[in-house]
């Protein structure tokens, strides 16, 4: 059977992670992927057979063209898309095809993304139309964001609930780190052993919520000046993040790495004192599972979807309210790093969110 997977970034993120995980773990299909060239291009290219094409527009008449010619010369039976440029270009190109399971996956619903009310509106409409007359199903990772979409507008038969899992690759590699050469250069250039070291890292944008975390180090600096914050990630916001930083004088504070592999990452993990993870909007939050595995404490915004996901093993701060993430930090920095509480969130990571589970569920809205 052949399965065609379809995204508008391949750049390091929940989206292009989970899709990178079916098309490593999938058995029995042949996989094809059209995406833009990113920093995980080449790991879907060792997995599948890859096409290259620009980011979409809104309509976008080449990409439809593109691929309705890989669909029909390929015989494709299933189709995956992601998120809502995709989605709606992609289900045009199966009409008249032999596509017989049509996914349509945005990861965050609209309804959360930080643009203008006109704007969600207009989106929110036009996706539930065309998910609701066009695919077989769309996907939600968790039953409040399930809740969320049928707000939104999708169908609930529509629906199923798929969460994501925790790459087999990352667990092995945590659990059998051991600091080489290259670890230690990365390492000495961006952390001052001496100070307690918060991190965030996933995508710089305005869902992401970077802003309320340096603005909430900020006020933490002033009581507590032994600390550093290191952001990592890429993303829109990067030079708005950076602006407001030397604004607050806090750039022998505050550290940005806009290149991070999947090594560095766990180096990240590995050494800092508590991960933090202030977003505004989450479809699921792999970086926030990542964490859990990796380090302890954890703090993390109050969204429905991350406490549903991490249950009460995390500390929880008041969604874009500074001065209880400001509590929080202050708490977390009193803790000493736990290793039975870092076990406890392995064991309940281990025992929920599986490639296993993630694949086999996958295999089942995939079924014709």
């Amino acid at each position: 059977m052949k399965i065609l997977y379809t995204l508008n970034s391949s750049n390091f993120g929940g989206m292009e992670k989970t899709v990178l995980d079916l098309v490593k773990g999938l058995p029995g299909y042949v996989k094809f992927v059209v995406c833009p060239e990113g920093d995980l291009f080449n790991d879907f290219k060792e997995f599948s057979t890859i096409y290259k094409f620009r980011p979409v527009k809104k309509f976008d008449f080449e990409y439809i063209k593109f691929l309705r010619k890989i669909i029909i010369d390929n015989d494709i039976k299933v189709v995956h898309a992601n998120e809502p440029k995709i989605v709606f270009n992609t289900l045009l190109a199966c009409l008249f095809t032999n596509v017989r399971i049509k996914i349509s996956h945005t990861h965050t619903p609209i309804s959360m993304w930080q643009i203008s009310l006109p704007n969600k509106v207009l989106n929110i409409l036009f996706n539930s139309l065309i998910v609701n007359l066009l695919s077989s199903f769309e996907i939600a990772l968790t039953d409040s964001i399930k809740q969320q979409k049928v707000k939104e507008g999708i169908l609930p038969f529509k629906l199923r609930i798929i969460p994501n899992s925790l790459d087999p690759v990352f667990i092995k590699e945590i659990d059998n780190y051991t600091e080489n050469k290259e670890d230690k250069i990365f390492i000495s250039k961006n952390f001052d052993k001496e100070k307690y070291t918060f991190l965030y890292l996933s995508r710089f944008t305005k869902e992401k919520n970077q802003i309320v975390l340096i603005n909430s180090f900020f006020e933490f600096l002033k009581k507590y000046p032994k600390t550093q914050l290191i952001l990592a990630g890429k993303g829109d916001d990067l030079d708005i993040l950076k602006r407001r930083i030397r604004d607050l004088n806090l750039v022998e504070h505050v550290k940005i790495i806009s290149n991070v592999s999947e090594r560095n990452k766990i180096c990240l993990f590995k050494n800092c004192d508590c991960f933090i993870f202030p977003s505004l909007a989450e479809g699921f939050g792999i970086t926030l599972l990542e964490a859990m595995y990796s380090c302890y404490p954890v703090i993390s915004s109050n969204l429905p979807v991350l406490k549903e996901v991490s249950k009460n093993k995390i500390m929880y701060f008041k969604s874009n309210n500074s001065k209880s993430l400001i509590s929080k930090m202050v708490e977390a920095y009193s803790l000493k790093s736990s290793t039975s509480k870092l076990s406890e969130n392995k064991d309940f990571i281990s025992e929920n969110y599986t490639i296993e589970k993630y694949i086999n569920n996958y295999m089942n809205v995939y079924k014709i």
